[in-house]
């Protein structure tokens, strides 16, 4: 999901309207619109006011975190190849947003960093207990 669509379900999820949502993060209703629809994306600051004012995670907003039960149900394979996009975005120098691709400055990068390093130790940790879990099974089918 894109943070464009999160950012709706948030403030669906809320009852609340465009302009009522702008009005408690100290935007106007056209950035919501905007960002909503991906053709703008928020700057630091005003993804930060979001996530404490809606107690919501950076990782949710960027569409980054994955539940639990989803990712039971991925393959090695699946699992193999998130990592590897995980790993390509550490070493991406620009980053697509919508239809534009947008040159990270270094707080962005920063930020971005520290996002994709616990989204990556998260999905190595689902890997470990699902493996565990398997090892399980096969020990309890063999009894």
């Amino acid at each position: 999901m894109t943070f464009g669509k999160n950012l709706r379900n948030l403030r669906l999820e809320g009852g609340l309207t465009q302009k009522q949502f702008a009005s408690i993060i100290n935007l106007n209703q056209s950035s919501i619109a905007r960002f909503e629809n991906g053709e703008r994306f928020p700057d630091f600051g005003t993804l930060a006011a979001i996530s404490k004012k809606f107690d919501v995670s950076l990782d949710w907003l960027m569409g980054l975190e994955v539940s639990e039960k989803r990712m039971k149900a991925w393959s090695d394979k699946d699992m193999a190849k998130l990592l590897s996009k995980i790993e390509g975005l550490l070493e991406a120098k620009s980053i697509q947003y919508g239809p534009d691709r947008v040159d990270l400055s270094k707080e962005r990068r920063e930020v971005l960093d520290i996002s994709i390093h616990q989204f990556k130790n998260v999905v190595e940790q689902m890997i470990e207990n699902q493996n565990s879990r398997r090892h399980s099974d096969t020990n309890q089918n063999a009894i």
